[in-house]
């Protein structure tokens, strides 16, 4: 059986990121890997995996790093020679450091366009001090890891444009739902609104991101407006938490929208089913979207989405039927009117909830689990794509 030493940087069931996804595959995958999980957690809750464990817990940054490395070299010294790393720099360059010298292999996962976030260059303290202490480390992690794995074609041939990496060194493992917990519950359609404050014949618009403005979080109250205008009975959840959620909720009071716009705050992601049992139509006006599992999440639950491309990771996974509800990012007018367009049209939300729970299927926990398998064992093939 192989041996696999996984770091996840946090471990928390009631976390409202997609973490709980990669718990679901890890627990998916007992029986068929040696597993060592490598994890960070201020909790005394131990993951519900038959597993080896590492708790990294909280404190002092350079006792937590010494702590991961400490763990990685131990893991080396117990046999594990394959590790894979879930967006943790240090642990990468680390196991990669290992692995290119004594042998083995590391799995980075990446699915975030980094460069978007770099610092440029210049002469000034805190310019050069992020990139040497972040951005130079994460360009690194690539160069050195064995593999680098990535959520989609779109990421993978923008990975490779950004950084000198050999074709087949990079993988692809797209983002996947376990269907068994996320699926409609229009039973629970009453009690998900009542439990919001909401009455059962409102018609809702929700949504559930990071509040970013990368995630299109500063477009609501604009959104909000336009469509209020012309559906008036309309009201908004929004989930999440971030950045912007202060300035969020004075835009709200400001442009006097209390009433119909309810900030939630932060929802644990295995609450996301009753959020999508009160919605009409889930929104993701992204401005920057790698992948967005989410809207695997809201076909899952049997909900039709308007969406921004996100520039362009949206369209690598969503149908031509869905895509006609799919606009460029900050298009706000037309936005704001698919949104109307939607919700004026049951047989329209209805057809594309259908569209949804069909193609979703081919993002399922079992299919990425068998990947997430073929990946680490090196075989060649995939479901979608050519890796």
């Amino acid at each position: 059986m192989k041996k696999l030493c996984y770091v996840l940087p946090r471990f928390d069931p009631n976390s409202p990121t997609h973490l709980v996804h990669l718990h679901e595959i890890l627990q998916r995958i007992n029986g068929q890997v040696d597993l060592l999980l490598i994890y960070g957690s201020s909790t005394d809750v131990t993951p519900d995996i038959d597993a080896h464990f590492v708790k990294i817990s909280a404190g002092f940054r350079p006792i937590k790093a010494f702590r991961y490395l400490a763990a990685l070299t131990t893991a080396y010294i117990m046999g594990y020679r394959s590790f894979y790393v879930h967006y943790h720099t240090l642990s990468s360059l680390w196991a990669s450091l290992l692995c290119r010298i004594f042998g083995g292999r590391t799995y980075v996962f990446c699915c975030v366009k980094n460069e978007l976030y770099f610092t440029p260059w210049r002469l000034r303290y805190r310019e050069l001090r992020r990139r040497i202490l972040i951005d130079l480390p994460v360009r690194l992690s690539y160069r050195w890891a064995q593999r680098v794995v990535t959520c989609s074609d779109y990421m993978r041939s923008h990975i490779l444009e950004n950084h000198p990496i050999q074709h087949d060194r990079v993988k692809v493992l797209e983002h996947w739902v376990n269907l068994r917990r996320l699926k409609p519950v229009q039973d629970q359609r009453s009690s998900a609104r009542t439990r919001f404050g909401l009455n059962p014949d409102d018609q809702v618009v929700l949504f559930l991101h990071t509040l970013g403005e990368h995630k299109g979080a500063h477009h609501l109250p604009e959104l909000a407006r336009r469509v209020l205008a012309a559906c008036p009975q309309v009201h908004f959840l929004v989930a999440g938490d971030g950045p912007y959620r202060s300035k969020l909720a004075h835009e709200i009071r400001s442009n006097d929208l209390q009433s119909q716009v309810h900030l939630l705050g932060a929802v644990p992601n295995l609450d996301v089913p009753q959020l999508f049992a009160a919605a009409d139509i889930y929104i993701n006006p992204a401005t920057v979207e790698e992948f967005g599992r989410v809207l695997l999440e809201a076909m899952a639950c049997g909900v039709p989405f308007v969406s921004t491309d996100g520039g362009g990771g949206v369209l690598a996974f969503t149908t031509p039927r869905q895509q006609e509800y799919v606009t460029r990012p900050n298009d706000i007018e037309n936005f704001s009117g698919l949104v109307v367009k939607l919700l004026r049209s049951p047989d329209e939300r209805k057809s594309l909830k259908e569209e949804g729970l069909n193609h979703v299927q081919g993002y399922s926990l079992d299919i990425a689990a068998e990947r997430f398998i073929d990946i680490i064992e090196d075989r060649v093939g995939s479901r979608r794509t050519t890796t």
